[in-house]
């Protein structure tokens, strides 16, 4: 039996450097591995141009309804246009399924090409990439990192393509109906705007952490799971429950900082959104009693139809704010794996196609980084047919044995 107990080896001594994400990085590999669904993904901007039209082409309708047709009394062409609106809706409605449907595919397709390189790249890491990370952390890329990554691309991505473009959509159309109280909207979209930028900046570093702190946590879940004989052998059902506790505790105030950082953009959006709304209200109401200006009832109505589908949009991308942070930390961490360099062969390394006979080790010692050792002045002979056994504590060197 060769014992290394007491050696400890390079192992948790040097945990990854939390860094801010390279955003516009990240997003780039992503969207190399939508290359092949460009088509589709042209589709999908397709059908989401078609349901924005329908939409600022329903809500200025509506407002000549108010105009011309209610407050006349014209009902034959209230039915009419009424009717035509609903067919409009109806095919937006079906066009907005398929819209779903495609992003859904698309998305599991490159969750799945994300998830096959990692594991590939898995298999060509050398075995000291192993020894100095923790198998939970590892597992955790490979599952949960990969999971929030499907996560943004099957759900944020369809609001987000579609906020953008009703957000631009209805600017426009609201420029075209009310130079005026299109001002006050963007007074109140800057303010959002710059607010957000800030918040964003805060909350990208708090995930970051959060999915290193979880990465720990699943590496001791699975190192108990795994040796949960030997904890019970030699009594350490009370370390091992508070050095959980101890990480439990630390993921838990890193989600807790990292989801507190982000749910203050909600609510000062939809505060300056309320302001808004109170605004246009009243300029437009003062424009109507004053009078001389194109601005009537329907106007008022229509623009602030407009108005909720201009800020809904960026209300929903704000609120997206976390998912993106957190999809972007996870592919940053996805990415860090597939980037690794793996282990080079030395030059003229002797390839053994048969062994038999003893096996010695003369004073041997190891360091993966050349500096640390984890094995030193190691002598021992191992004769053919033996069984040996290497006992020592994690990290300390049987792997490279």
């Amino acid at each position: 039996m060769i014992n290394l107990n007491g050696r400890r080896g390079p192992r948790n001594l040097h945990p990854e450097k939390v860094t801010l994400v390279d955003w516009k990085q990240t997003v780039r590999r992503i969207w190399g591995y939508l290359d092949t669904d460009r088509r589709k993904l042209l589709i999908v901007f397709g059908l989401t141009l078609f349901t924005t039209l329908a939409t600022i082409v329903g809500n200025r309708v509506n407002g000549i309804v108010v105009d011309q047709f209610i407050t006349k009394g014209r009902l034959r062409e209230l039915f009419i246009v009424s009717g035509l609106l609903a067919g409009m809706y109806f095919l937006s409605s079906i066009f907005t399924y398929f819209q779903t449907s495609i992003t859904t595919k698309v998305a599991q397709r490159t969750s799945a090409a994300i998830r096959h390189d990692l594991f590939a790249k898995m298999q060509r890491l050398p075995m000291r990439y192993f020894d100095t990370h923790d198998n939970g952390d590892i597992m955790s890329r490979l599952t949960n990192d990969v999971d929030n990554i499907n996560t943004a691309l099957m759900q944020t991505f369809v609001q987000l393509y579609t906020g953008i473009i009703s957000v631009v959509g209805m600017g426009i159309a609201m420029l075209l109906l009310s130079p005026l109280l299109t001002g006050i909207v963007v007074l109140a979209s800057v303010a959002t705007f710059f607010y957000s930028r800030t918040a964003a900046r805060i909350t990208q570093k708090a995930f970051t952490i959060q999915q290193q702190e979880l990465g720990s946590l699943n590496t001791q879940i699975e190192e108990n799971v795994s040796g949960k004989q030997l904890v019970q052998l030699f009594d350490h059902q009370q370390d091992t429950i508070d050095r959980f506790n101890e990480t439990n505790a630390r993921y838990t105030a890193a989600a807790y900082r990292a989801q507190l950082f982000s749910g203050v953009i909600g609510p000062f959006n939809n505060m300056t959104n309320n302001f808004a709304y109170l605004l246009i209200t009243f300029a437009g109401a003062v424009a109507i009693l004053r009078g001389g200006t194109s601005i009537t009832v329907g106007v008022i109505f229509t623009f602030l139809i407009y108005l909720r589908n201009f800020t809904g949009p960026i209300n929903n991308i704000l609120n997206l704010i976390n998912t993106l942070q957190l999809s972007l930390a996870s592919a940053e961490r996805v990415f860090q794996v597939v980037d690794a360099e793996p282990e080079k062969d030395a030059p003229n390394a002797v390839e053994l196609d048969h062994t038999a006979g003893n096996v010695k080790f003369d004073h041997v010692s190891f360091a993966y980084d050349g500096k640390t050792e984890v094995l030193h002045d190691i002598s021992f002979t191992a004769h053919q047919g033996e069984v040996v056994a290497i006992v020592g504590p994690t990290g300390a060197g049987k792997k490279p044995l």
